[in-house]
C-alpha cells in the first residue's frame, strides 16, 4: 500500500495499516533505509517501550524483548510473541488460582482473570474475548536514517503509553514531493508521475498545487 501510494504520487492526510507498523520485517526494512515507512501508523496491543511491570512474570515489555533477543539469535519480538506469553501468564495464574489442573476449575478462573502484565492489563468479556486495548504506532520521521539510534516505531497513543515526551503523533504526513525534497533535493521532487506538488482531492476533481524546495 505504501509503495502504492508514492508510485501514484497521492498523500493522504494519516495512513494507518495494520499487522505492519511494530513487526520485526516492518522495523529492518525501515532501518535499511525505506523512507517511504516513515509517518506510517499502525494498531498494535503491545510495544516493547511500554513501561508497565507484570505482577505474575515480574516483568517489564523490555525485559521480555530483551530474553526473547538472548534466546533467539538477537530477533526482535513483536506482539504476537508478546501476546502468547500474556495468555501463558493468565494460564497459569488461573491454574495456580484454581489449585487443580481439572479443566472447569481453571476456565472459571481464567473467565474471572485481571492479571495486570506487562503486555496489558488481561481479562476477558462475557464472550471470552481478551479486553486488552490497543496502542497506536508511528514510524517517525528520520525512522531510516543510518543516523537514527531509536526505535523505528513509537507509542503515539494514548499519552500514558509513551516512552518519551517527544512521542507524539505526527500528523498530517508531508506530501511525497515535500519529502523527496528534504531527502534528495529539487531534483527528485518530480517523482513517478513527473509532477512536483501536493495532489489532492476536492470535489470529485484532482488538484495540483506547485512547491518549492527549500
Amino acid at each position: 500500500i505504501i509503495a502504492a501510494l508514492e508510485r501514484l504520487d497521492w498523500s493522504p492526510l494519516a495512513l494507518s495499516v495494520s499487522s505492519s507498523v511494530g513487526t520485526a520485517s516492518f522495523a529492518a526494512s525501515t532501518r535499511d533505509g525505506w523512507w517511504q515507512a516513515e509517518y506510517a501508523l499502525g494498531p498494535s496491543p503491545w510495544h516493547r517501550t511500554v513501561p508497565t511491570v507484570g505482577n505474575f512474570s515480574g516483568m517489564t515489555s523490555a525485559d521480555f524483548a530483551a530474553r526473547y533477543a538472548a534466546r533467539h539469535n538477537e530477533a526482535e519480538v513483536s506482539y504476537h510473541g508478546a501476546s502468547a506469553f500474556g495468555g501463558v501468564a493468565a494460564l497459569v495464574a488461573a491454574i495456580e488460582a484454581a489449585g487443580t489442573l481439572e479443566t472447569e476449575a481453571v476456565a472459571q478462573q481464567l473467565a474471572a482473570s485481571s492479571l495486570r502484565e506487562f503486555y496489558g492489563d488481561i481479562a476477558f468479556d462475557a464472550n471470552g474475548q481478551i479486553t486488552v486495548g490497543m496502542l497506536v504506532l508511528q514510524a517517525p520521521d528520520g525512522a531510516s536514517s543510518s543516523t537514527h539510534s531509536g526505535d523505528p516505531e513509537m507509542v503515539v497513543w494514548p499519552p500514558e503509553a509513551r516512552a518519551t515526551a517527544n512521542a507524539v503523533l505526527a500528523f498530517p504526513t508531508p506530501p511525497w514531493a515535500q519529502r523527496r525534497c528534504r531527502l534528495f533535493g529539487g531534483g527528485a521532487a518530480l517523482g513517478a508521475t513527473e509532477r512536483a506538488g501536493i495532489r489532492y482531492i476536492e470535489d470529485g476533481r484532482a488538484y495540483i498545487e506547485e512547491i518549492q524546495c527549500s
